[in-house]
């Protein structure tokens, strides 16, 4: 009886079961071994100062054909207009309306595109949906458009 009533619970968390088990058997150590060791001090981050010049990474050093972690530049506090001029030649509608955005705080964000090396990657760990495609382009370096 106690060993139907634990199998119809498996069977009813069968998805959460499998999350907890990718987690333990892939996720985790390959973020042991290829991002905790990198991942900045907070002390560390608040150092970091806006250059474009500048970048840095979390995560191990580049490994042939397996680059799954960003360059990543720090954009400054600050404010610019999103949108453009209905005036402007090329002008589309969804650009409009023009309006002010302010970051109050500097972020880091990733300074170049996302490759399908990245995508891949993610989507070998099972975080990142399947079907990306590269319109014939080719993957590896070239830049992801999902």
């Amino acid at each position: 009886m106690a060993a139907t009533i634990i199998g119809l619970i498996g069977w009813i968390n069968q998805e959460y079961i499998k999350q907890q088990w990718r987690w333990y058997t892939t996720q985790r150590p390959f973020l042991a071994a290829n991002v905790g060791p990198y991942v900045l001090a907070p002390a560390a981050e608040r150092a970091l100062k806006p250059d474009p010049n500048k970048s840095f990474r979390e995560c191990g050093p580049r490994a042939q054909g397996k680059d799954y972690c960003p360059d990543m530049i720090v954009v400054p506090a600050g404010s610019f207009t999103m949108g453009s001029p209905t005036t402007e030649k090329g002008h589309s509608a969804i650009e409009e309306p023009q309006h002010m955005v302010t970051f109050a705080k500097s972020f880091a964000v990733s300074k170049y595109e996302l490759t399908f090396d990245e995508w891949d990657a993610c989507v070998s760990y099972g975080d990142c949906p399947l079907g990306v495609s590269d319109s014939g382009f080719g993957r590896g370096q070239q830049p992801a458009s999902t």
